[in-house]
């Protein structure tokens, strides 16, 4: 069984039966783990704001402790008394704390703690003394320190010798980890120059009747590896080392070297296990001989050991024989791809390895390292014969789907710009690629190999997606890229015989919020669609041919925006009902279709603390696989589906799950002036001054949404007002092919749920703009405009104010209304349009900075702006 962490979860893995169990219980990724001695509790540690402390039961799975609010940031390392009684942390807070817990009687506070100074650097490793609990040691880079407990008084004594190149006119290396020699008052530090320092006790230090063995001063050097050494422990009465160069080595307590495994071929060693020795040797003669003059058998237990490149691998003493258990990534994993009908996934490492699993079995099927090659996409061909994979470098290469081998002429190389996107058509014969460039490359199947048709820069930002889309009654496709420009671009595949790519279309498809990814939207109508996601948390819905917006939707918001999205296969049971899966920043979550706005139709768990890099989905919509930004983490989900609808059911039907989404819901204030402001509309749209019957209704004509809209705090631009327009107008025009010209209290609850923004406009905002606009500074050193500038930029720029509407904004603005006067009798006066211009260049100062703005003409004079 080999215990390791992934991301936020630990791992415990049978490598015999290949065997996983799941242990989940953090928020943020694992930093550090230990296993007791008796192999019965495993304690795992995270870093990060709502960090804890958990202690598990290895025979159970089951967390037995928890200790939350060890500290506010997390650990840098833990550890547990050789007979699991106490537990010693040490925090991850600038000032670090080390803590001794008796945690099987109180897991909310410590037995004692101690304060270290941040000059003594990051303490990342404890070492008790086997033979003295009360001796502990922790080291970081440059300082070693040494405890001592007293547990009569509950004292913890600490000291930190110094030691520099000068002392011993060696240079000593970074520290990486410490032990306690046997029967002896030493302690051992390994550097990373392959030195061993030996610390030993200064006698003098006597308090009382306490002889404090902990007050130690450096006695010398031994050079013992040629390289760094990574891991240093005690195995019986052995000191063990494993250093960069891959090797394990085995000195006595005298420091002599009995043996020595150097052909292991894994990499530079970072853990080493060791397994209970038997005591029953039948065969000794099998055992390895030690380096004595003698050579007797070295008998030692068998062990495991990992290394750096994410290879970990069971060595058996006897022979000796190693066994690899895992070879994995050893970095990063932003290519993943699920085959398109098989249970097959291909992930790529910027390490330049490929790797083909069959996830359900849980066993490699190939592999292949590419030398100095960093792979960031891949793909599958929609029939499943070819593998599409791109490089950091601006190499493509198309592989065999199963053997991930390639003819020469599958290897192309038209850009020096990293491949960011690739996507197959739906018939397997056009492969489009888009770089960091922000160009898109086709490429078009020609017999056995793949032939170059062109290239176009059509973006100035990078690209964010990139798809086909098929043609009813045609052969050849047409291919979309979507970019963070705002730019939308369609592209025409010109026939067999002619070469290049022909741009079709551009359409901007944002103002101000940027595209982040596209995909087709399920058919639910005669309509097609494409839904892109913003960073606004939107979901938006084009015509996939006229591209006009027909729908806006707030997507799920689970603190950062949508990054990818996946349609997930039609299933078996309900092939009416459909799914989408979803990554954020660290989440992966899942959407019930059609969208809506109703937040109880998608869910989502963190999926990895430090950020997702991509997501992928099984052919049969059972699981998702997602991978690390930052580590070589890959994580399998399955899906439960009927959980989520039963979340939608609990959420309410209709407008329940709606009201929710309002301050005070049905019965609140917001929801009251809405229905104040339909029966206002509805005065204004039959005549203020009408003395006739007036009927009630529920609706209100399309004409008076924009100013119900405004009324209620939202206030959209021109672009927006005409795709709502849209929204209201096509609702039922696919099924009765009329407009609808009306809008009842209901369906504007949604429409105003989903259009306004999440994020109210904050005072970042205008400062940027200004910032960004500045012609010049004010008396305080704020970035400030001509005021004849910002008038001329706000009629010029962006959409065009007309002079009239401007003048009219701005006298309600600037101008004193009939609240401004203390006599309510008293009438505003009514001026010219000559007098009113006059009035407001004198009411408006010379030069206006974001403070004035906001303050003198928008009227919010209580808000802060940082510097």
């Amino acid at each position: 069984m080999v215990v390791y962490a992934s991301s936020h979860i630990s791992v415990m893995y049978d490598y015999v039966s290949n065997k996983q169990w799941i242990l989940q219980g953090h928020a943020n990724s694992i930093i550090c783990i230990y296993v007791s001695q008796n192999k019965k509790w495993l304690v795992t540690a995270d870093k990060g704001k709502d960090s804890a402390v958990i202690i598990w039961d290895t025979y159970t799975y089951i967390p037995i402790q928890t200790l939350f609010g060890a500290s506010a940031d997390g650990m840098t390392a833990i550890a547990l008394t050789p007979d699991s009684k106490y537990l010693a942390t040490l925090s991850a807070s600038e000032y670090q704390e080390f803590s001794l817990w008796d945690w099987t009687v109180n897991g909310e506070k410590p037995l004692i703690s101690v304060n270290l100074k941040p000059l003594y650097g990051v303490q990342n490793y404890i070492y008790f003394n086997p033979e003295d609990y009360n001796q502990i040691v922790t080291n970081s880079e440059s300082h070693v320190i040494f405890y001592q407990l007293v547990e009569r008084s509950l004292e913890l004594k600490w000291f930190c010798p110094g030691l520099t190149d000068q002392d011993f006119n060696v240079p000593v290396g970074k520290y990486s980890q410490s032990i306690f020699q046997y029967m002896k008052n030493r302690a051992l530090t390994a550097t990373s120059l392959g030195n061993l320092v030996i610390w030993e006790t200064q006698p003098s230090h006597v308090e009382g009747e306490i002889t404090y063995v902990a007050n130690k001063k450096p006695l010398k050097i031994i050079k013992l590896v040629t390289s760094g050494i990574n891991v240093l422990s005690v195995m019986y009465n052995n000191i063990v080392i494993g250093d960069m160069e891959g090797r394990v080595s085995f000195f006595n307590q005298k420091l002599m070297l009995m043996h020595r495994y150097s052909n292991f071929d894994l990499g530079p060693v970072n853990f080493i296990s060791f397994c209970p020795l038997s005591k029953d040797i039948q065969h000794p003669e099998k055992y390895p001989r030690s380096c004595t003059l003698g050579g007797e058998p070295f008998i030692s237990p068998d062990f495991i050991l990992s290394s750096t490149n994410a290879l970990c691998g069971f060595v058996k003493a006897e022979g000796p024989t190693i066994t690899l258990i895992m070879k994995d990534h050893g970095s990063i994993v932003p290519a993943i791809v699920a085959h398109p009908y098989r249970p097959y996934l291909l992930t790529g490492c910027h390490g330049g390895f490929l790797r083909l699993c069959d996830y359900e079995k849980k066993t490699v099927l190939s592999s292949r390292q590419f030398e100095d090659a960093m792979i960031q996409c891949c793909v599958y061909s929609p029939d499943g014969f070819y593998v599409g994979v791109g490089f950091t470098n601006g190499m493509i290469y198309i592989l065999d789907a199963l053997t991930l081998t390639n003819q020469d002429s599958d290897i192309h190389h038209y850009c020096s710009d990293c491949i960011t996107h690739l996507a197959f058509s739906a018939h397997s014969r056009y492969l489009a690629i888009a770089d960091s460039g922000y160009a898109v490359c086709l490429l078009r199947k020609e017999g056995d190999t793949f032939q170059y048709i062109g290239r176009y820069r059509s973006h100035y930002q990078p690209i964010r997606d990139l798809m086909f889309r098929e043609i009813f009654q045609s052969s050849v496709p047409l291919l979309l890229s979507l970019g963070e420009d705002r730019r939308l671009v369609e592209y025409n595949i010109l026939p067999d015989n002619a070469e290049g790519v022909q741009l079709l279309s551009v359409d901007r498809i944002e103002q101000s919020a940027i595209p982040l990814c596209m995909t087709f939207y399920p058919s639910f109508t005669k309509e097609y669609f494409i839904l892109t996601v913003n960073n606004e948390y939107k979901y938006k819905l084009y015509n996939s041919s006229t591209k006009m917006c027909r729908l806006t939707i707030l997507s799920p918001t689970y603190g950062s925006p949508l990054t990818k999205v996946i349609v997930l296969p039609k299933g078996e049971a309900d092939a009416n009902s459909r799914y989408m899966a979803f990554i954020t920043t660290d989440k992966i979550g899942l959407q019930v279709l059609p969208v809506d706005g109703n937040r109880h139709k998608s869910t989502a768990f963190i999926a990895h603390p430090d950020g997702v890099a991509n997501i992928a989905a099984s052919y049969d919509g059972k699981y998702l696989f997602t991978t690390s930004r930052k580590d070589a983490s890959l994580h399998m989900w399955n899906i439960n589906i009927s959980a989520l609808e039963a979340q939608v059911k609990l959420g309410g039907e209709d407008l329940i799950p709606f009201y929710e989404l309002i301050e005070g819901g049905r019965e609140g204030e917001v929801f009251h002036d809405l229905e104040k402001y339909f029966y206002y509309s509805q005065l204004r749209c039959s005549g203020i001054d009408s003395m006739e019957t007036r009927p009630v209704t529920t609706t209100i004509t399309i004409t008076e949404i924009p100013f119900v809209l405004r009324a209620m705090g939202f206030y959209p631009t021109e672009e927006e007002l005409a795709n709502i327009d849209n929204e209201v107008k096509f609702t039922d025009y696919v099924e009765t092919e009329t407009f609808k010209d009306s809008i009842n209290i209901g369906d504007f609850l949604k429409l105003l749920i989903n259009h306004r923004p999440l994020v109210p406009p904050s005072t970042e905002q205008l400062k940027w703009a200004f910032d960004t606009l500045a012609t010049c500074d004010d008396d305080e050193g704020n970035p400030c405009l001509l005021t004849e500038e910002l008038l001329d930029i706000l009629q010029a720029e962006g959409e065009h104010i007309k002079s009239d509407e401007l003048c009219e904004i701005l006298a309600g603005l600037s101008l004193p209304s009939k609240t401004d006067y203390d006599d309510d009798t008293k009438t505003v006066p009514r001026l010219t349009e000559e007098e009113l211009t006059v009035k407001i260049c004198k009411n408006l100062p010379e030069y206006i900075s974001a403070p004035e703005f906001a303050s003198k003409l928008l009227g919010l004079r209580n808000l802060e702006f940082s510097e």
